[in-house]
């Protein structure tokens, strides 16, 4: 496109010098671009054909009216180790569902992710881990949601929760600890232990059996340094406890009794007070017992016999049997005991003025014989009839250890 076109002076026909000329076809567009026209833009143009101008509509840039081809750019050598995108990713820079690793990387790290209002974010796959640590960072989950953790959950400062943490996986610990690290448990929630509780700032039970804690572990203890409040309904341990009774507290009849005998160690001078059964006729001792309501009636009742036995040459054989019977609110006494609930043992001797402690005697359970709130009424028998009986003197009951089962920490 010619905007100046060259003069020959010898084709003018005069005596003018060689110059140039505006060539006025064109010359109307430049005018129009160096004077800052803003009214109008270049339309067309191309090999052997001028642009036009032609005005504009609107406002601000122009606008082709079909979409460029883009043509994909060679990207240079990498400056370090990488090639570095500056500013802010987001949707207008970037669109995808799914942001993926390279091949046989280790994962994706970034210095903060951050999900909007209703966003999710989900970590599938084998083995995971949700890092959140250094100064004050935190997890926030939301009300009515859960953070589900199949394995050890650890934490160095308060875990604070208004929905549901759960901890499905096999071995799993919370350590509580340090500081004032504690363990808000909800009404109506169960704390269950299965290895020993060390409490060294006391143990508070707030809300009686509202809230249970079970503590269910074989031969493990639970240890209280400080003290013990239990604000209201009494707290007992579930499981088996022992009652002693003392032969001092049996009682015998004219009938079929054995003897009260109080001896006299021979060197020491001991007061010590047994019952006596005989070598040759069965004979009864009879005591009564009231458990408490959080015994659990249909468990055995076990029980074991304290006794001891003066100087004989052989044959130390004793047969001890007992048996019980419970009497409910307005039940007559008089009552058939011997054969109710009876179980029995063989013990056997040997030194005399020597502490014996037998085998363990089991009452069967059998519905009737006593439940729970019943006054328990017992009958102890040495019977020299049995084969296994083989002491050829009375025998010397010091007591009796009573064995029962609770089912409840509160007594009702």
């Amino acid at each position: 496109m010619a905007i100046f076109q060259d003069i020959d002076t010898t084709d003018g026909g005069d005596t003018r010098e060689e110059g140039f000329q505006k060539a006025d076809a064109n010359w109307a567009i430049l005018e129009a671009i160096l004077s800052g026209e803003t009214t109008k833009i270049l339309v067309g143009g191309g090999v052997g054909s001028a642009p036009v101008l032609t005005t504009a509509t609107g406002t601000g840039s122009p606008v082709r009216a079909t979409s460029p081809t883009l043509v994909t750019p060679v990207l240079g050598a990498a400056t370090g180790t990488s090639l570095v995108l500056s500013g802010a990713l987001s949707a207008a820079s970037v669109t995808t569902d799914t942001l993926i690793e390279k091949t046989g990387g280790a994962g994706i790290t970034a210095d903060g992710v951050k999900l909007k209002d209703g966003g999710a974010l989900v970590i599938t796959g084998g083995t995971n881990t949700f890092n959140v640590t250094n100064g004050t960072a935190s997890l926030d989950v939301a009300a009515g949601c859960a953070v589900d953790i199949n394995g050890n959950l650890t934490v160095g400062g308060a875990l604070t929760s208004s929905g549901t943490v759960t901890l499905a996986g096999g071995t799993n610990t919370i350590n509580v600890a340090s500081g004032t690290a504690s363990l808000d448990i909800a009404t109506a929630k169960t704390v269950n232990i299965d290895d020993n509780l060390t409490i060294t700032n006391g143990l508070t039970v707030n809300g009686g059996y509202a809230g249970t804690l079970a503590y269910a572990a074989s031969g493990k203890t639970v240890t209280v340094s400080g003290s013990v409040t239990l604000n209201e309904n009494i707290v007992t341990v579930i499981g088996k406890h022992d009652v002693w009774i003392p032969a001092k507290l049996m009682h015998i009849n004219g009938t079929d009794g054995a003897d009260e005998v109080l001896l006299d160690t021979a060197n020491e001078h001991n007061a010590v007070a047994v019952i006596a059964f005989d070598t040759t006729t069965q004979e009864w001792a009879d005591f009564e017992v009231m458990l408490p309501g959080t015994w659990n009636s249909s468990v055995n009742l076990t029980a074991h016999v304290i006794w001891s036995h003066p100087v004989t040459a052989a044959n130390y054989g004793v047969y001890f049997g007992l048996s019980r019977k419970g009497f409910a609110d307005g039940e007559h006494l008089d009552a058939n005991i011997k054969g109710t609930g009876f179980g029995s043992t063989t013990d056997t001797g040997g030194n005399t003025d020597y502490i014996y402690i037998s085998p363990a005697i089991t009452m069967a359970y059998n519905t009737g014989d006593a439940t729970t709130g019943e006054l328990l009424h017992f009958r102890l028998t040495r019977d020299p009839t049995q084969g296994t009986d083989t002491l050829g003197v009375d025998a010397r009951v010091h007591g009796v250890y009573l064995y029962y089962t609770t089912s409840t920490g509160v007594d009702p």
